[in-house]
């Protein structure tokens, strides 16, 4: 019999304060978002920004809590260069990332290459024109080519060298 958790954020091992702060921190954090990176485990995210390190690090402090089944780490390179969060796991994980992240942001992601291999769609429906219909996000989306990017993000292969 296995003891590991279950792939699901049980939020009820944080308090009510706790639980605010974590949404709260966990939407600012990833709202600095600059790219994705897709790994056979999970997902590395770079973040930009002046408090990304330490909303990386208050992020993973209560994370771990609720997400017990996640692996962390989080990479800073020097010379000013890119900060990355690792968020890594068993089977399961990567479908679990994309829900949480794409529910936190209130973005829809499209986690699948679009026209470029490198180049990971994002629509933003909150600030696409108010005459766009949902149809035509779709549409749009289908097309594979990006509607709205109001996070420059990409989608970069396990082979690719990363960016510092």
């Amino acid at each position: 019999m296995s003891n590991e958790s279950p792939i699901a954020c049980d939020m009820s091992v944080l308090s009510p304060a706790q639980r605010e702060l974590h949404i709260s921190t966990s939407r600012e954090l990833f709202s600095s978002l600059n790219q994705i990176r897709e790994l056979s485990n999970g997902y590395e995210f770079r973040l930009d920004g002046s408090n990304v390190i330490v909303k990386a690090a208050e992020f993973i402090s209560l994370e771990k809590l609720c997400c017990p089944f996640l692996n962390f780490s989080l990479e800073v390179a020097a010379e000013n260069g890119a900060v990355w969060l690792k968020l890594t796991g068993r089977e399961g994980v990567k479908a679990f990332l994309r829900e949480e992240i794409s529910g936190l942001l209130g973005t829809t992601i499209d986690w699948h290459p679009c026209d470029h291999p490198l180049t990971l769609e994002i629509i933003h429906p909150a600030i696409a024109p108010p005459s766009t219909s949902q149809a035509e996000l779709t549409r749009k989306r289908n097309s594979k080519k990006p509607l709205i990017n109001p996070i420059k993000s990409v989608f970069m292969s396990t082979s690719e060298a990363r960016p510092s």
